[in-house]
């Protein structure tokens, strides 16, 4: 096509596969139980550092 004109109705928003990825990514997950572990191995890591020498 080299010319010529045309027009597009849009019917739906959203309803692209990458929108539904979108909103999966977005959400908001539960913390595997290896993260948790990781979480209180830094949070004792911190204070055994920041802890004064005896």
């Amino acid at each position: 096509m080299t010319k010529g004109s045309g027009s597009l109705a849009v019917t739906a928003i959203g309803a692209h596969p990458a929108g539904e990825i979108q909103r999966l990514v977005a959400a908001e997950l539960e913390p595997t139980p290896l993260t948790r572990k990781l979480a209180r191995f830094a949070r004792l890591l911190t204070v055994a550092i920041r802890r004064p020498p005896c």
